[in-house]
């Protein structure tokens, strides 16, 4: 697979890009996981989450997605 392309996008994509993104949790080991909706890398937290709770948008899973996708995603330039 090809490095992703860096593309623009506004901050409310991403918002709603993340909150599409929680509706498709999986569990890697028990671990509630998410896989990043611009470039497929799977995002998880540190802090112990129950799987009700971590498709919350608000939850630790929720925070740890924007963080990737605003921060540290290879897909993503932020849009100011």
């Amino acid at each position: 697979m090809s490095a992703p392309t860096r593309q623009r996008v506004g901050r409310f994509r991403l918002l709603t890009a993340a909150a599409d993104a929680l509706r498709r949790i999986h569990h890697d080991g028990g671990i509630p996981v998410v896989d990043c909706p611009r470039c497929g890398d799977t995002v998880r937290t540190r802090q112990p989450v129950r799987a009700a709770d971590a498709a919350r948008e608000g939850s630790p899973l929720h925070a740890a997605l924007l963080d990737h996708l605003f921060r540290d995603c290879p897909a993503t330039e932020v849009a100011r």
